[in-house]
């Protein structure tokens, strides 16, 4: 996703500027962007009303199910491993990091 988003980067861009943009070319308001598109996107799809946070377990999840490696999840999503849960980050099938672009894309 990284590397995408590098190669959609604009080429004068500071740390300081912003990634997502209103039509007028301001940063967008969460609480705005929240009620405006996330809630009418979801009741579009049929979907129960829902937090934007609640949206990165299914993005593990389906990660999981499509072999990403769990401590490269885990770093990417800012999670930690539960220390409990006896699951060591090893899968079969796992992608190397910079491939999750080609997980995301078709």
């Amino acid at each position: 996703m990284g590397e995408v988003l590098k190669r959609l980067k604009p080429l004068h861009t500071t740390e300081n500027d912003y990634v997502f943009l209103n039509h007028e070319g301001n940063p967008l308001s969460f609480h705005t962007w929240r009620a405006g598109i996330w809630y009418r996107i979801l009741r579009g799809v049929e979907i129960r009303p829902r937090r934007p946070y609640c949206t990165q377990p299914t993005f593990i999840s389906v990660g999981l199910s499509n072999g990403v490696n769990i401590e490269w999840l885990a770093e990417y999503c800012g999670t930690s491993l539960p220390q409990s849960s006896g699951i060591t980050g090893n899968t079969s099938r796992a992608m190397q990091p910079n491939s999750l672009k080609d997980w995301l894309e078709p």
